[in-house]
């Protein structure tokens, strides 16, 4: 049995990764050869990589980074988020509501304008007050994002916030 991994360039100049997989055959105590299969995983290669990349940017980013399912319960938080939670880099968090995080003001604008425009448009970009672990209040430059499967249904959102509480300050200052 044989299974690797190769680096093709293509006639059209084009590289590609292809995965040969082979095994061998048996007729009648005979082995008349192997049979196998070569699929091009080109695209799974290149999408792992992204994903690889994408974890490194959200792992080193000093921006908080979350994911809810549909009803706002976690189900990521990135680094930067867990030190602003005071949540280990290891401690479940899939009982916790993000909404736990907001001030009554940022709840009740998640659900008449925030929630509301993200599902309508995609997305929702604004500034809202977060509170971090001891519950100081926190002024955010805020992203949400809805996302959808293939069938227009919620599947999850995304949430990108950036501490913007210096800036204002001096700003007022």
């Amino acid at each position: 049995r044989m299974h690797v991994t190769w680096r093709l360039t293509r006639k059209d100049g084009r590289d590609i990764v292809v995965a040969v997989r082979s095994a061998p055959i048996v007729v009648d105590r005979v082995l008349p050869g192997p049979v196998g299969t070569v699929t091009d995983v080109t695209e799974r290669i290149e999408g792992q990589r992204a994903l690889r990349t994408l974890a490194a940017i959200f792992d080193a980013t000093t921006d908080f980074v979350l994911q809810t399912d549909p009803k706002g319960q976690l189900i990521y938080l990135n680094p930067a988020a867990r030190r602003m939670l005071a949540i280990g880099p290891d401690a479940p968090i899939g009982h916790l509501n993000a909404l736990a995080f907001n001030p009554p003001e940022t709840v009740a604008r998640h659900a008449v304008e925030i929630v509301p425009q993200a599902l309508e448009k995609g997305l929702w970009v604004g500034e809202t007050v977060q509170w971090d672990h001891a519950h100081r209040e926190v002024l955010v430059s805020h992203l949400l994002l809805a996302h959808r499967d293939r069938h227009g249904e919620l599947e999850f959102f995304s949430a990108v916030l950036r501490d913007i509480t210096a800036q204002k300050s001096a700003q007022h200052a």
